[in-house]
């Protein structure tokens, strides 16, 4: 009997141990935005960019947020969890914890008061070496140590702003249509498009398609969105890893020599620089207009041709301008010129420059 209680005393003991060892946290977005994820309230990114404390904590603050602050041994483990994900090797990554200000002074990046710790035996002990900054992960239990600052190491950003759903659309000083946000002007565009062709359309605006730099952003731009189409429907915006101005072939096709073909029609390039009308008009004697661009893909192919000849890709006139009527831009071919309506001063001023040209024939 005494031996069977030993048994079982020990089944528990060793049961309680395993258990304290694998602390699992479910990762769970909630309120946050992509690539955060929701703990109490707040939103935590793991960022595997090896970066110095000083870094770190600076491209914490571009995001609105500080290096991680951590206040019990449950916002611990969510963030040993968080490494963890990432990082199955569970390396060291910089928190928000350092005595930069004042020798021996711990202090959370983002102000808030030290009211839980977690360093490993004998830490912090400056190793002789100015060790200001602090890192988790050390040893076994993945405790915290003090190290210098300059070390480069992932991090863990965290802040308290969650997925807005109210925020205010204005229009500043932004067109009809377009909805303003730190100096920038927006707009939904509810038609469907492939990506190239609603960049197309972007470009046909004087715009591109959305570029986003931090979560404050992230967060207007879904409530634009949610504004317009209260679904939430995939939404393209202007992150890609395609080139617009990637090398398309050249082929001469049934196209005269010095002529190269694309979807039905014949381009050129002449290198002498003209004024706009004098290149529209040596385009005439050659039966053809200033090229006119109706799609990404033939704006492609136009980029590719001048860099063919000119590895500087200079600028080159093509066949768009309002010279007929002020604001009103037409294509010299007579195509349906996709734009808006807006003031030519800044062309009038680049019409009186000598500029290579490209022109194409019907």
């Amino acid at each position: 009997m005494i031996l069977l209680l030993f048994l079982f005393s020990l089944a528990l003991v060793l049961t309680a141990v395993s258990s304290s060892d694998d602390h699992r946290v479910q990762l769970l977005h909630g309120s946050c935005p992509p690539f955060w994820y929701s703990f109490n309230g707040r939103c935590y990114k793991y960022v595997a960019t090896h970066m110095s404390w000083a870094d770190a904590e600076l491209y914490c603050v571009s995001q609105r947020a500080n290096l991680v602050s951590i206040h019990s041994r449950e916002e611990e483990e969510f963030v040993k969890s968080l490494i963890k994900n990432f990082d199955h090797a569970e390396r060291w990554t910089w928190i928000g914890l350092s005595d930069l200000h004042k020798e021996g002074r711990w202090m959370w990046s983002d102000g808030c008061a030290v009211s839980f710790v977690y360093w490993g035996a004998g830490e912090p002990n400056n190793g002789g070496t100015d060790e200001h900054c602090v890192h988790t992960n050390v040893r076994e239990v993945k405790e915290w140590n003090d190290h210098q600052c300059s070390l480069n190491l992932a991090s863990v950003c965290a802040t308290q702003i969650t997925y807005d759903r109210a925020v205010k659309l204005l229009r500043g000083n932004c067109p009809t249509y377009w909805w303003s946000f730190n100096g920038r002007c927006y707009k939904y565009v509810a038609t469907p498009k492939s990506w190239s062709d609603a960049e197309f359309y972007c470009l046909s605006q004087g715009a591109h398609l959305v570029s986003i730099h931090n979560m404050a952003e992230d967060n207007f731009v879904r409530s634009l969105i949610r504004n317009s189409d209260p679904d939430e429907r995939a939404t393209w915006i202007g992150l890609s890893d395609i080139h617009n101005d990637r090398a398309v072939k050249l082929q001469h096709g049934n196209c005269p020599t010095f002529w190269w073909s694309f979807n039905g029609r014949c381009y050129t390039y002449v290198a002498t620089p003209m004024s706009w009308s004098d290149a529209e008009f040596y385009c005439l004697s050659q039966g053809a207009n200033l090229v006119s661009i109706h799609n990404m893909e033939e704006e492609n192919f136009v980029r590719s041709l001048i860099r063919n000849f000119d590895p500087a890709q200079r600028a080159s006139w093509i066949g768009l301008s309002d010279v007929h009527r002020e604001g009103r831009w037409m294509w010299s071919d007579g195509s349906v010129a996709a734009i808006k309506e807006s003031s030519s001063t800044s062309l009038q001023k680049s019409c009186t420059k000598k500029l290579q040209q490209l022109f194409i024939k019907g």
